[in-house]
């Protein structure tokens, strides 16, 4: 089982998007296109106020292989892309696959 993990940084400016952006696009289209259960929205808890909020959206997939595939062929990286595009750096991320051990 793997554990596919995208953490974002977000400028406060553009936090209340991001978090409509990661409900009903990014998770909804990941679960659709990807394949992937367990959607999780987290947000990062912090003690300095001067800084960027941070999430974490996880998801479990069954093979490695498959989410690879949906971040490097399908839409994964595709709606990072234009993510990114809309906002430039005032939201930042990187994604991690990792085993899930039982």
């Amino acid at each position: 089982m793997i554990l596919a993990n995208i953490t974002f940084a977000v400028s406060a400016e553009v936090d209340a998007y991001f978090i409509d952006w990661a409900k009903n696009t990014f998770v909804k289209e990941a679960v659709e296109k990807g394949e992937f259960t367990s959607p999780l929205l987290c947000r990062i808890k912090s003690n300095d106020v001067d800084c960027a909020s941070s999430y974490a959206i996880q998801f479990r997939h069954r093979s490695d292989a498959e989410a690879h595939d949906w971040y490097e062929r399908r839409n994964g990286a595709e709606l990072l892309t234009r993510l990114v595009q809309k906002f430039g750096d005032k939201i930042l991320w990187f994604i991690t696959f990792m085993d899930i051990i039982d």
